[in-house]
């Protein structure tokens, strides 16, 4: 995503922006990081990320992002708009918590956090089913 020239490549938002879709990128840290916010902007995605939630809407979050209920709940609340205004929609989402120092909410599983690996797999296995 750091490399010079990276933006009008042929992408899933490309192709589907010019069928009518709306399209997004969804990541529960800061889109800046690694240049997200610059390379799916450029490439036909609108970027959504930490910053854009409501603060009510976050109920923990670390140094990589928010936790991945907050997420969901945050991209299912664009979806439902989207689909009550009819228009069709795509979304890449990048989650967070399978990620160093693999912390979450505590009592969401019965492995306290942080709970390494372990927990953070429990966890997103429990959130994603």
């Amino acid at each position: 995503m750091r490399r010079p020239h990276n933006e009008h490549l042929a992408t899933l938002g490309e192709l589907l922006e010019h069928q009518g879709f709306a399209t997004f990128f969804f990541y529960g840290g800061y889109g800046y990081f690694d240049n997200m916010n610059a390379y799916f902007s450029a490439n036909d995605y609108r970027v959504i990320d930490r910053t854009d939630f409501p603060k009510e809407t976050v109920m923990f979050e670390n140094v990589w992002g928010v936790a991945d209920e907050a997420l969901f709940d945050n991209v299912i609340r664009t979806f439902d708009n989207k689909a009550n205004n009819g228009k069709p929609f795509f979304a890449h989402i990048m989650t967070t918590t399978n990620h160093r120092p693999y912390t979450y909410p505590d009592g969401r599983i019965d492995i306290r956090s942080p709970g390494g690996r372990d927990g953070a797999v429990k966890i997103h296995r429990l959130r994603h089913r």
